[in-house]
């Protein structure tokens, strides 16, 4: 695959790609490496020719990816833990562990008070990255309700975790 290949088959799917990796690791210069690497790891495949979904399998690889940094970061923080460490930071490692895990269990609880349709709508723009349009078209929903369910449902999300 020469350059011109590559931006062209690729890098339409950037957007997406990121939306993915920043949905898994929470940060933006984490999300910015993680596809980085997804388009190095891709632009060493010789063919997409061959494959029977091309988008999918760089998904899978991103994910895959993004959940490596996600266990090399833990195992960082595992290592904070040390006992060699002085008292306090032990401590503050702790805490942000907690934290994390709090918030991930306050998002899964209100995520669980959602319609399921509510859930759906979450799954397709946010998880899977689509655009309004292919939701639209998914879902027979008129895009501007679309929207509108969409940013409600993120108000009712933000108010269970009590952010503004």
């Amino acid at each position: 695959m020469d350059r011109e290949e590559f931006r062209d088959f690729w890098m339409p799917h950037s957007e997406r790609f990121y939306r993915v990796a920043y949905h898994i690791l929470e940060n933006r210069e984490d999300a910015r490496d993680a596809v980085q690497d997804l388009f190095i790891r891709l632009w060493k495949i010789p063919s997409v020719a061959t494959m029977a979904n091309p988008a999918a399998y760089a998904m899978t690889i991103l994910r895959n990816l993004c959940l490596d940094r996600v266990r090399h970061a833990a195992v960082v923080r595992a290592e904070t833990m040390d006992e060699s460490l002085p008292l306090e930071d032990r401590s503050a490692a702790a805490d942000r562990a907690l934290e994390t895990e709090e918030t991930v269990r306050r998002l899964a609880s209100a995520m669980s008070g959602l319609s399921e349709k509510q859930r759906k709508l979450i799954e397709l723009r946010l998880v899977k990255g689509m655009a309004y349009s292919e939701i639209s078209q998914i879902t027979g929903i008129p895009e501007l309700s679309l929207r509108v369910m969409l940013s409600t449902t993120r108000k009712q999300l933000k108010n269970k975790l009590g952010r503004k």
